[in-house]
């Protein structure tokens, strides 16, 4: 109980008690003050603070005591009294709050007045410096380079004051060691063209000749040395294999020919391997980011002929992070699965520039795509696109040779304690991994959050301290698998699922001009009003929210969408996935987006391409930072959480009738229960939001507005489902998952949504019970 009221008394600034300890003579207790005990008492050195610190000696109850020792007992007795009542009534201080607005610390400091700070602080040069510095070499992760970027990370947060710490996690990562792909000639099985498989340099982007860059390739990739026919399977997502089922093209036995887009590589990899193809080849088509969109780089924003796309091929819709530890972190001694049970390709994939691919496209016969499966079969390439379904057809060698090895990463994450609730943390994530140089993936978003900390420190600079504690987080490994933000989560799940209030993601920050929000319905205000304090880089005139509200009508289609602006569902790609669909954890993903980014996961994405082609000057990565900051300010600061939970029933409601609509007629009943569901939530979101209104007007004490808070943050927990998803258990969120086949977008409400799409009817009823009760048990945490 002492140890527990010092810590208090300690966090509150006071000096008594200071420690307790056992000793040989009895139980020791040491006291700050600015009063000599003449007795019983020696002087230590430590933890002065500008007054005497003194040990005082309790003596064991079967001492004899003599008069003087009577006294002095009961001196010593009285001192420990009064220093425990004023330890207790500064208890009673704190449980009462402080004021209305300033985060129950007493201090002059609101929430607006940090957010403002937040605001004012970051800087175009200050973030523009930042991301020359982050882009000078390649940072893969798993390599000296990663592992040194993660230093300097590292040191510009110590830099600014904060406490940091590395972790360091130890997953299977994977790099290609031989890489050769070959048109036969259908004759005589000569090469008829062998493809060149590198980025060549070009002179106007200086980093673009560094010695260690990594090559071409497609990460989780099998080894394998397989000589077949190619077969064109469009964009490689569940319908074109369907399509070309029922047109009668078979691809087991066959290498796959699929362009990048539409869904995440790693699913068309998926797709067709379940189909029996023995290869996969990912090629970017000029119809989609390439030459025939526009000028390319460095002329332009698009993607040049010989540019090639790497990327992770894990299978991200079953789980993320380690491929070999799903579930648990990635330490050293952790127990692995086998390669042949991860989440993995078994089969050879690489990836082809255009150049590359035209040789192979242009020689495969068969079936015109276009007139037989659709228009959108048909890509940019001057000649028609056939599926390679003639007798006889076109044939490749791809040989791959792998190395899927165990190999340490390193998270970076700065810490700025709470004041009043240290044990309630807000985080704010970047990943800080590139394939190559990143510039705009990921370094955009490093420099914003470099320019969150620096506000952040400005801010503790005048004496502003958090109401709840702050960790900025540096991710590795997420461009394998969310690796890095995974592994944290599932080795801090149990202090997280206790502590974590809201994860605020920023990925790229810059590939456009106007912003585009996704998050939890819960954090949709906080963004829209975060985006109000900001003015918008092209219009100094309008603020962010401004634009936003006018900038956003690609956004009308997208069923997802809940409010004005509209902010969407989050689906899956980056690293809130771990926070949200695992744990349960409020997220947001910010960025400005609407732009050309054509040079995705080349060697061209550099500081030239950031530069000339996208956010001259950092302007915007300064932009996000004040939104971001202003927002982790307001979920850190505010005695009460800004948490919506309207918005989220709004958005449960519209999700449901989508979902109803597309059911057949007879399975219509059983969304009754999941609409009842919903109405209660509904009942109970419009309930706390008055009790939230109601605690910001009029003041509630500490201990109130703990229970309060924890209510708002707890209950996105309670919508998690026990055992997982059906058939991915690693997801258990029952609203937010990523689609089966879909891997990037999201899928709301995923344990009927994947039944659906592949209309598994029998397992309707079943979906719709679990999601049902997950909304529930949520509406019941709400109500209290």
């Amino acid at each position: 109980y002492i140890a527990a009221v010092s810590a208090h008394a300690s966090a509150l600034g006071l000096s008594v008690p200071l420690w307790a300890r056992g000793g040989a003579n009895g139980t020791r207790f040491c006291f700050a003050s600015n009063q000599r005990v003449s007795s019983g008492c020696t002087m230590q050195s430590s933890d002065r603070n500008g007054v005497e610190d003194f040990e005082l000696e309790l003596p064991r109850s079967e001492r004899p005591r003599t008069a003087a020792s009577q006294r002095r007992r009961t001196i010593l007795l009285s001192l420990l009294g009064i220093g425990l009542c004023v330890a207790a009534v500064a208890l009673a201080a704190s449980i009462g709050g402080g004021g209305a607005g300033k985060g129950g610390r007493g201090d002059a400091w609101t929430p607006s007045a940090a957010a403002a700070v937040a605001v004012a602080v970051p800087s175009k040069a200050s973030a523009n410096a930042s991301l020359y510095e982050l882009t000078r070499y390649p940072s893969l992760a798993g390599t000296h380079g990663g592992a040194s970027l993660a230093h300097l990370v590292s040191e510009k947060f110590r830099d600014l004051g904060f406490a940091v710490e590395e972790e360091t996690y130890y997953p299977m990562l994977s790099y290609p060691k031989h890489r050769r792909v070959a048109l036969l000639n259908a004759t005589d099985a000569s090469v008829q063209y062998e493809c060149v498989l590198r980025e060549p340099s070009i002179a106007a982007d200086p980093t673009s000749t560094h010695a260690d860059m990594v090559s071409t390739f497609n990460a989780y990739a099998a080894t394998g040395n397989v000589t077949a026919e190619l077969v064109y399977a469009n964009y490689g997502r569940l319908e074109d294999f369907n399509a070309l089922s029922a047109a009668g093209v078979n691809v087991s036995g066959k290498i796959v020919l699929a362009r990048y887009g539409k869904n995440f590589r790693g699913l068309k990899v998926m797709l067709a391997e379940e189909r029996g193809a023995v290869g996969v080849l990912l090629y970017s088509d000029p119809g989609d980011d390439g030459e025939n969109r526009g000028a390319t780089f460095p002329n332009g924003p698009w993607r040049p002929g010989d540019s090639v796309q790497r990327g992770s091929i894990q299978y991200n819709s079953q789980y993320d992070g380690d491929p070999l530890t799903p579930g648990y972190p990635a330490t050293l001694d952790a127990q692995r699965r086998s390669q042949a049970e991860a989440n993995i390709p078994k089969i050879p994939v690489l990836p082809l520039s255009a150049n590359d691919a035209m040789p192979l496209m242009e020689a495969l016969g068969g079936t015109v795509a276009n007139s037989s499966l659709g228009a959108d079969w048909q890509g940019g390439f001057n000649f028609l696109y056939r599926l390679g379904n003639d007798a006889g057809g076109a044939r490749a060698v791809l040989d791959l040779g792998m190395n899927n090895t165990v190999a340490p990463i390193i998270n970076v994450i700065a810490t700025i304690p709470g004041a009043v609730e240290p044990d309630r943390e807000v985080l704010v994530g970047n990943h800080r991994d590139a394939w190559v140089f990143g510039a705009i993936d990921p370094h955009t978003g490093t420099a914003s959050l470099l320019e969150i900390a620096r506000a952040l420190s400005e801010l503790r600079s005048r004496g502003w301290k958090p109401r709840r504690t702050i960790r900025l987080c540096s991710w590795d490994a997420e461009e394998y698998g969310l690796i890095g933000s995974t592994e944290h989560v599932e080795g801090r799940a149990a202090v997280l699922r206790a502590r974590a209030v809201a994860y605020l993601n920023v990925d790229i920050s810059v590939e456009g001009t106007v912003l585009r929000g996704r998050a939890t319905p819960t954090l949709a205000n906080v963004l829209r009003r975060a985006a109000g304090l900001v003015s918008d880089p092209a219009d100094h005139t309008r603020t962010l929210l401004s634009s936003w509200i006018t900038g956003t009508s690609g956004h009308a289609a997208d069923a997802t969408c809940t409010g004005t602006p509209p902010v969407c569902a989050l689906g899956s790609g980056s690293d809130f996935t771990p926070f949200l669909q695992h744990l349960g954890v409020a997220a947001t993903d910010l960025r400005f987006a609407g732009g050309v980014y054509g040079v995705y996961h080349s060697i061209y994405d550099s500081y030239t391409y950031s530069q000339t082609q996208v956010d001259p000057g950092a302007e915007y990565q300064a932009a996000l930072a004040r939104v971001l900051g202003a927002a982790a300010v307001f979920l850190a600061d505010e005695q009460v959480l800004s948490f919506n939970y309207t918005e989220y029933a709004v958005a449960l409601q519209q999700y449901a009738e989508h979902i109803n609509s597309s059911l057949p007629a007879t399975l219509r009943p059983e969304m009754s229960r999941l609409f009842s569901a919903i109405e209660s939530f509904a009942t109970a979101a419009a309930s706390i939001g008055a009790e939230a209104a109601a605690a910001r007007e009029t003041g509630k004490s500490d201990l109130e507005l703990r229970a309060l808070n924890d209510r708002l943050a707890l209950s996105e927990r309670a919508l998690l489902i026990a055992d997982g998803l059906p058939g991915r258990s690693w997801f258990k969120h029952a609203v937010y998952a990523p689609g089966v086949y879909a891997g990037y977008a999201a899928a709301p409400l995923p344990a009927i949504a994947a039944p659906l799409l592949v209309e598994n009817w029998n397992d309707i009823p079943h979906a719709v019970y679990i999601t049902a009760e997950a909304i529930r048990q949520a509406a019941s945490v709400l109500s209290g």
